[in-house]
């Protein structure tokens, strides 16, 4: 049953199975859906208003610059190639929400959103927000995409109106798992046998630690550390303390920038002893590697993407990408947080396609139809199709590395772009 009829008094659009099979049969990286769709009648809306939330002020800016740069250059994209052409070539028109980093507050801009025109919501980052601010969707029947945030939890709730585009923690945690067992140094056969974790102690790193300790057993792994903290706090020296006394050989941490940065620094003055370390999602941004190198050189990091290998796009997708967000950016490189978000966006234009109306409820069903591939926009390595709990079936993460100043993709090797470094260098043998 929809919530409510088309905006400002609205008609349908209808559209035959043969005409839309017809339309979506060509596409490019621009316009991604072909023709054989009906124009809008007169007087319905030339735009499709899109409710984009994120934190746009607070702590958690530096990442959430990513995803908004980004959700830029899709609706920019979709729009110069023709909009949604199921709706006459309406444009996107984004509505965007600041929720400050603070669930309470993503709630009620998720109420605006519902009040609003808008035919869905994306976004947003930050677990412990998303876990709310998606209760608030489903309550007021509005779809929301869920683009950054990667809780289980987002969609184990059999949540109707919410869908979540990438990884979640498990299945990142099982991409990272695999590479950790990956690893050896062909001189000396060394290999990771125990390991320790270092996370925060919000829903975020809590899901992400969680996988750790449900699944590194089944990869060979000894977990023989775990410590959880506050990414707030200013002072980490006592939880890496202890994992030092507990000396794994190689420590996973799970975190957001500043703590991060955080971490690298604790480590390097208290010179742990280690095989490596994984960063997370957050050791692939370029600000946590500006702000702590050299000590970034050789953290391994999550990542959501190669620009090399994205299936089905045009082979120079991947630097029509960088070089839009470098355009925009003053020259950064572009964080997988901004993948996700671009990728979400290209979701959604599938699912107005083929629903070929402004209401939200259908939508809703066409969202649990999609197949989105590089040919359709989307830069993540992996098709785009929810399953029942409105998950990506097979989704993955992949693992990059810090090595001379540059990101390189360096697993799985299907994707790979060069070869690690294992056993990262003492801190005595690089002078640290």
């Amino acid at each position: 049953m929809s919530r409510r009829k088309n905006p400002r008094g609205l008609g349908s659009c209808n559209v035959t199975r043969r005409a839309f099979l017809k339309g979506i049969c060509a596409s490019s990286v621009s316009g991604l859906i072909s023709t054989a769709f009906p124009q809008v009648s007169r007087g319905q809306p030339k735009e499709v208003e899109v409710a984009f939330i994120q934190p746009r002020s607070g702590p958690m800016v530096p990442i959430a610059e990513g995803p908004v740069i980004c959700a830029h250059i899709a609706v920019d994209e979709i729009n110069s190639g023709g909009g949604i052409r199921s709706l006459g070539g309406a444009k996107l028109k984004l509505l965007e929400y600041d929720n400050e980093g603070k669930a309470e507050v993503g709630a009620s801009m998720v109420e605006r959103a519902a009040r609003s025109n808008a035919v869905a919501i994306v976004g947003s980052m930050q677990s412990g927000v998303v876990l709310v601010q998606t209760l608030m969707a489903e309550r007021n029947r509005i779809p929301n995409i869920v683009d950054v945030a990667i809780a289980d939890d987002i969609t184990a709730r059999d949540l109707r109106y919410v869908f979540q585009t990438c990884p979640s923690a498990e299945q990142m945690i099982l991409s990272d798992l695999n590479f950790i067992r990956s690893l050896h140094d062909s001189k000396t056969g060394k290999k990771v046998k125990t390991l320790g974790v270092m996370y925060e102690d919000t829903a975020y790193g809590q899901s992400v630690f969680n996988g750790i300790k449900k699944n590194h057993e089944k990869y060979g792994l000894e977990l023989i550390g775990s410590i959880g903290y506050n990414w707030k706090s200013p002072d980490l020296t006592g939880p890496i303390t202890r994992l030092k006394a507990a000396n794994p050989d190689f420590i996973y941490q799970v975190g957001y920038i500043p703590d991060t940065i955080l971490t690298i620094q604790t480590i390097a003055s208290l010179k742990l002893a280690m095989l490596g370390i994984h960063c997370g999602a957050n050791g692939s941004q370029e600000k946590f590697y500006e702000a702590c190198k050299p000590l970034g050189e050789y953290v391994f990091y999550s990542d959501w993407w190669s620009p090399e290998v994205i299936p089905q796009a045009p082979k120079d997708r991947g630097q029509m990408i960088i070089e839009a967000y470098r355009n925009r950016s003053k020259g950064e490189v572009v964080p997988g947080e901004g993948i996700k978000t671009l990728s979400a966006f290209y979701v959604l234009k599938q699912a107005l396609e083929m629903a070929a109306s402004y209401d939200r409820d259908k939508l809703r069903d066409a969202l649990e139809r999609v197949y989105v591939t590089g040919a359709h926009g989307s830069a993540l390595p992996y098709p785009i199709k929810f399953d029942a709990k409105h998950k990506v079936e097979g989704a993955f993460s992949v693992v990059g590395q810090w090595v001379k100043h540059k990101k390189a993709t360096i697993f799985p090797k299907e994707v790979a772009s060069a070869q690690y470094v294992f056993p990262q260098p003492s801190w005595k043998e690089r002078g640290l």
